[in-house]
């Protein structure tokens, strides 16, 4: 059992997954072999959309952290008389 990384043709560098049938390095046309099956281009889009939604959570927490820091501090008030 091998566990060597398949490689583009043209550059020689492992083949990245993604939802392109182009190397990610040179930009050559992969062989059809090489491209991404219908189950794999899923599992991608899977894992894109649970980044988005806890990159999403995190800016909402983020906002809504930021949002009470400003609510609990106390308003400035002049050291002196300003008339």
């Amino acid at each position: 059992m091998s566990d060597t990384k398949p490689q583009c043709p043209n550059c020689q560098q492992n083949v990245l997954q993604s939802l392109s049938t182009r190397c990610m390095y040179c930009g050559s046309e992969l062989p059809k072999n090489l491209h991404p099956s219908d189950a794999q281009k899923q599992a991608i889009l899977s894992r894109h959309e649970e980044s988005n939604r806890a990159h999403d959570l995190a800016m909402e927490a983020r906002a809504n952290k930021d949002k009470k820091k400003k609510k609990q501090k106390p308003p400035i008030e002049p050291p002196f008389n300003i008339q």
